[in-house]
C-alpha cells in the first residue's frame, strides 16, 4: 500500500491531465510499483491521475478510522531454504492490477502490466547467468513455473519477487501449501525456490495454454 509519504510526495495534479509532468511517471519501489514507462501518453496520465485520486481518498479514510493491533502470537514459517532450493520467492501485488486480475485485465491497466515478471539480485542472477528479459524456471517443493526475468536492487540477494495477477504465470503453483494458523490464509510470502535458465515454458503452463485454446475454438463453435 502506498504510503502517506509517499502520496504527498506526488506535485498537485493540473486541471489538464495532459500537463501532468513526467516527473510523476516514473517506477517507485517495493508493492508501490505503479508506472514502469517512458514518454507516457495522455492516455497513460489519464489513468495514472485517476489510480492516484483513489489512494488519496482511501489513505484520507484510514487516518480517521484506522487502528493498528499489535498481535502477541508470533509462530515462524516452517519454509525454509535448502541447497536444492537457495532462494526466497515473496509475492505481492501492483496498484495497477486487483488480485487475479479477473477485473482489471479486463480495462486499459494492462499498458502498465502486460504479464508477471521475476525480479532477482544482481548477484543471484550472475550465479545462474540470468539476464534481463531471459525465461527463467522458478522450482519450489510444491512445483515449478516460468517467468521472464528482471534484474533488481530492489530484492535482496536470496529473495526473488513475483506479483501474481496473471493466470498464466501460475504464481500460485509455486507457492506452498502453508497458512496461518488463526485465519487460514495461504503463505504466499515465504517459498523457498530455485531459478534456473529455460528455453520452454514449465508443463503447468502448456496444460493451461492448450485448455485455453480448447476452450476459445469450443466458444466461437456455440456462436451462432
Amino acid at each position: 500500500m502506498l504510503s502517506p509519504t509517499y502520496i504527498n510526495s506526488f506535485p498537485e495534479v493540473p486541471d489538464s491531465v495532459t500537463n501532468v509532468p513526467n516527473e510523476l511517471f516514473q517506477r517507485f519501489s517495493g508493492d508501490d510499483l505503479v508506472l514502469d514507462f517512458e514518454n507516457p501518453t495522455p492516455q497513460k496520465k489519464r489513468l495514472a491521475v485517476s489510480l492516484i485520486s483513489l489512494v488519496q481518498d482511501f489513505l484520507e479514510t484510514a487516518r480517521h478510522y484506522g487502528r493498528i493491533i499489535v498481535s502477541e502470537v508470533f509462530i515462524p514459517t516452517k519454509e525454509k531454504v535448502s541447497a536444492k532450493f537457495p532462494l526466497l520467492l515473496t509475492t505481492g501485488r501492483i496498484l495497477s492490477q486487483y488480485n487475479v486480475g479477473a477485473q482489471t485485465r479486463r480495462t486499459e491497466n494492462n499498458i502498465w502490466h502486460p504479464e508477471d515478471i521475476l525480479e532477482i539480485h544482481p548477484h543471484d542472477a550472475e550465479e545462474r547467468s540470468i539476464q534481463n528479459n531471459d525465461l527463467v524456471m522458478i522450482k519450489s517443493r510444491k512445483g515449478e513455473t516460468s517467468l521472464h526475468a528482471r534484474i533488481s536492487e530492489r530484492m535482496q540477494p536470496g529473495v526473488v519477487y513475483t506479483t501474481f495477477h496473471m493466470p498464466f504465470s501460475g504464481a500460485n503453483i509455486v507457492t506452498t501449501e502453508y497458512s496461518d494458523w488463526a485465519t487460514e490464509c495461504p503463505e504466499y510470502k515465504v517459498t523457498a525456490v530455485q531459478c534456473e535458465l529455460t528455453r520452454h515454458i514449465s508443463e503447468w503452463q502448456q496444460h493451461f495454454l492448450d485448455y485455453q485454446k480448447q476452450h476459445h475454438k469450443a466458444v466461437k463453435v456455440r456462436t451462432p
